[in-house]
């Protein structure tokens, strides 16, 4: 689309809307290469990923030759992208570090399959792609070649992309001090091989559970204007939260939040950012910095004389009328209604 535009092209909402059908396809294209890395041999792979690399040609070749009708540019260029989508921040996304591929696929099939699985062979590709994907929880081995499942928590943990992420150690060094390294490194839990898969599975499920609880009394708090609880939320999460909600409050009163140059601020990629923030509040960014105005907005109209059309300025929003539609929206009454409301 970026290129059509510089050329001079019309790229119209049924090309873009064309475009994101197009990535998503290819999306689910590669997901099923990458969920079947353990299952088959490397020549395998190499022709499904010329395949992969055809099929996403094909696409975009299609997706240029598509769509003419124009259609209006929405009024805010602030509306949620698609990293803020469900279909990236809802999915639950499962990392597999271990390099026997028998054991990795014998761990995915005791598992939910409901949820999304990722795999590397050891730690440091565990590593990148944790990074890269940013899962919700990383099960690992311990003795592996390189980087072993022990510098693999530790890397973990002091990460502040991934230091949010539970991690589970399923390893074949039984030995209390083994068990106690591992909980040194930051693991959240610690199975012995051979393990019973029905307490491997409950495991996840109820880590998986603790921190949606966690994110929803976060977010719940937080859309109703009320300062969040934040017991149970790590002092690195919460310190986190706060430098994000920070810069985002200075680039408010710069005009408006540019959130790739955000993201780039906290040193993240506007995926990773929306996913780790997801993650810890249960908000994307877009809600996140949309309370953050609102919050904010409400303070300055009980406690300053500023007009509307000046609040909403301040709060990086030029049209007032969609300013007002969104503090409507989040509070049931408009700006002018909240400003002159009586007060116990």
């Amino acid at each position: 689309v970026g290129r059509l535009e510089t050329k001079g092209v019309k790229v119209t909402g049924e090309m873009k809307a064309a475009r994101e059908e197009v990535d998503e396809a290819v999306k689910n294209y590669y997901d099923v290469l990458n969920s079947m890395q353990v299952l088959l041999p490397s020549e395998a792979l190499t022709t499904l990923a010329l395949k992969c690399k055809e099929v996403e040609t094909h696409a975009k070749l299609h997706y240029l030759n598509s769509g003419s009708k124009e259609e209006e540019e929405p009024t805010e260029p602030e509306t949620p992208t698609p990293d803020d989508t469900p279909a990236d921040t809802d999915t639950i996304r499962i990392l597999i570090v271990e390099d026997t591929p028998e054991v990795a696929r014998y761990i995915r099939q005791q598992l939910n399959p409901a949820h999304c699985y990722l795999f590397a062979p050891n730690g440091t590709e565990g590593l990148a792609k944790a990074e890269q994907t940013v899962p919700d929880v990383i099960i690992t081995d311990v003795m592996m070649p390189g980087m072993d499942g022990f510098e693999l928590c530790r890397r973990i943990r002091s990460s502040e992309l991934l230091n949010h992420i539970p991690v589970v150690m399923v390893t074949a060094k039984a030995t209390h001090a083994d068990h106690i390294a591992g909980l040194e490194a930051g693991a959240d839990a610690y199975f012995e091989k051979p393990f019973h898969a029905d307490e491997l599975n409950l495991k996840v499920e109820k880590l998986l559970e603790q921190h949606r609880l966690l994110r929803e009394k976060y977010s719940g708090a937080f859309r109703r204007g009320e300062k969040p609880d934040t017991d149970g939320i790590s002092a690195a999460d919460k310190a986190f939260v706060d430098k994000f909600a920070d810069r985002a409050r200075a680039q408010m009163t710069q005009g408006k939040i540019d959130y790739d140059a955000l993201a780039y601020d906290l040193c993240l990629s506007r995926t990773q950012l929306n996913r780790k923030l997801k993650a810890i509040t249960g908000c994307t960014t877009t809600d996140f910095i949309l309370q953050i105005r609102i919050d904010t907005a409400k303070r300055m109209l009980d406690d300053t004389d500023l007009a509307i059309y000046e609040i909403a300025q301040q709060l990086g929003m030029d049209n007032t009328a969609y300013f007002n539609t969104l503090f409507k929206k989040a509070t049931g009454i408009t700006p002018t209604q909240w400003r002159t409301r009586p007060r116990t």
